[in-house]
């Protein structure tokens, strides 16, 4: 992952696994305080729905989070939108 054009080291653990229902995973080591990602699949007219619920802090709070609305908010929008087309094309 880059920020800025700058290489941001992230690394992940799944810590819940549930299949075929999802799954959660928590940032080990990256750029968050905090990082909960969970995954929810649930059947839906002709396919499967999915559902992300993300738990984050950043950090220097609360300063970055006055900056959340014109940075992470739209950034972690820009990368569920480029899943869902991705997603989408890899399964037509």
């Amino acid at each position: 992952m880059r920020l800025f054009g700058l290489p941001i080291r992230w690394r992940t653990e799944i810590t819940e696994w549930r299949p075929p229902f999802g799954f959660t995973d928590v940032q080990v080591a990256g750029p968050y305080r905090r990082w909960e990602h969970t995954h929810r699949l649930s059947p839906a007219a002709g396919g499967t729905e999915i559902r992300d619920r993300v738990i984050y802090r950043l950090p220097y709070e609360p300063f970055a989070g006055l900056l959340a609305p014109v940075t992470v908010r739209p950034w972690l929008g820009a990368i569920f939108d480029y899943r869902a087309r991705q997603t989408a094309a890899l399964l037509q």
